[in-house]
């Protein structure tokens, strides 16, 4: 039967933490404010399976599996920019308020990334402030992508990032 409390409106907040180990839980930081929406895409191939006596197929066995997830990072902290372009923890140097970033080739970096639902409220009946939260979470994923950044005076600085997620064969 459906229940239109299931319907809900609310942000994600996104954090991230450094692939440890297969399965592994990492310590995770959130990137701060986030220009909505977060996303997530799955995306798959499947073989199919025709016979000679079906004018159709038949079925469809997948053969191959992708998760993209896709979010823009408000907040231009120079940490933010290092795990965006895919460099090491060593390519930042200095102290606050006056960091380095050096930009070198990028490397084979791996996260841990949470997404967290918090609705703010139902659609339909308004209970809150907290109808319970969704977490999803990517066990090994890796930046893919960040859309260009524009830096102006009547702007913020964003990183629009999509981030491939990998197999964990542990879990």
């Amino acid at each position: 039967m459906p229940n239109a409390e299931n319907i809900v409106l609310g942000r994600a907040d996104v954090s991230i933490s450094p692939w440890v180990t297969n399965a592994g839980a990492g310590t995770f930081a959130a990137l701060g404010h986030i220009a909505g929406p977060v996303t997530i895409e799955n995306s798959w191939e499947d073989y199919e399976v025709k016979s000679e006596q079906q004018l159709g197929a038949v079925g469809f066995v997948p053969t191959s599996y992708a998760v993209k997830l896709k979010f823009s990072i408000m907040e231009s902290l120079l940490e933010n920019w290092r795990i965006a372009l895919r460099l090491l923890a060593a390519q930042k140097t200095g102290t606050t308020p006056n960091f380095t970033l050096a930009i070198v080739d990028p490397t084979e970096v791996y996260h841990q990334v949470k997404f967290v639902g918090k609705p703010i409220r139902s659609a339909l009946t308004g209970l809150g402030p907290n109808p319970g939260s969704r977490t999803i979470l990517a066990w090994r994923a890796s930046i893919g992508s960040v859309e260009p950044v524009g830096l102006a005076k009547d702007a913020p600085q964003m990183l629009a990032v999509t981030l491939n997620c990998a197999y964990d064969e542990s879990i």
